[in-house]
């Protein structure tokens, strides 16, 4: 829905936030129409621009961009007319350990709290069988992923491959 991907986006802008605070330089201005990490929206209008017809939400601005026309939502049909998300499709089983949850792994070594992100992989994760988040931690264990931890790195591993020097 449009609040939620607002709700997941304002973390993501959060997380870039600490990202800039704690590794000077590593990611540089933030959020509105000039930031090098922008805001849903904003990031849309850098996109697509003039392939998107309506920009009232973020749902009208996915609605209506012709790069996702005839894309439909990760769905199957469970029986007559009864639908449910498709938790095989690429979107969960991709999108999620190499996305979402990456952004969660990093906000969890800059100390970036993240309820909705949370709240959003804790229900797809019961779905898939998966313990990617455990106790309220990544767990680097659940493979795939692409998270910091999985790795093993630290925010000074971070700070040393971004830092000034690196």
């Amino acid at each position: 829905s449009n609040t939620w991907l607002h709700r997941l986006d304002d973390e993501n802008q959060l997380i870039a936030k600490a990202a800039e605070d704690a590794i000077a330089g590593s990611v540089g201005p933030v959020g509105g129409a000039d930031g090098n990490v922008l805001n849903v929206n904003n990031y849309l209008k850098w996109a697509s621009g003039d392939d998107i017809t309506k920009w009232d939400t973020c749902k009208d601005c996915f609605q209506t961009n012709k790069h996702f026309s005839g894309l439909g939502s990760p769905m199957k049909e469970v029986k007559g007319g009864v639908w449910e998300p498709d938790f095989n499709s690429r979107y969960f089983q991709e999108d999620f350990p190499f996305g979402l949850l990456a952004n969660r792994g990093l906000a969890e070594l800059l100390g970036v709290k993240t309820p909705y992100m949370d709240e959003v992989i804790m229900w797809a994760q019961s779905e898939m069988g998966k313990k990617y988040l455990v106790g309220g931690k990544v767990n680097p264990d659940e493979k795939p992923q692409l998270t910091p931890q999985v790795f093993g790195y630290t925010l000074e591993d971070l700070r040393g491959f971004y830092g000034p020097g690196s």
